[in-house]
């Protein structure tokens, strides 16, 4: 069995002008999920818009180079700033899609697309 390269499962993340990468780990699949009583709990709080789901999913990604209680302030303080659901979902959306690259483990979901035209069941991934 050959491991994914993890760097395929990125997602990015822009604040303001600046552009992070929240990079799929071990480490945070389980410090969200545990923080949050699963990644599909996790899931629905980004939904809602939770900020305290949303920061944690922030600084799980950005790793630990940005951890401690300061620097979740600071980031707590420009993602609200720039607003959790901007006009086209920017924040939430990089969320959601970081937990759904963790569910994966840390590869993106890819859905053949030509399948589903031709009208052939979705089977999931």
């Amino acid at each position: 069995m050959t491991s994914p390269k993890l760097s395929q499962g990125n997602v990015s993340l822009t604040l303001g002008n600046d552009t992070y990468t929240l990079k799929p780990t071990i480490g945070a699949f389980q410090q969200i999920s545990g923080k949050h009583g699963g990644l599909a709990a996790a899931m629905n709080k980004i939904a809602m818009l939770d900020l305290e789901a949303i920061m944690d999913c922030v600084m799980a990604g950005l790793g630990p180079t940005y951890a401690g209680p300061k620097r979740r302030m600071e980031f707590a303080e420009r993602v609200f700033a720039e607003g959790v659901s901007d006009q086209t979902g920017g924040i939430a959306a990089a969320c959601g899609e970081y937990i759904l690259v963790l569910m994966n483990g840390g590869k993106r979901v890819t859905r053949n697309t030509e399948d589903l035209a031709d009208g052939a069941p979705d089977e999931g991934n």
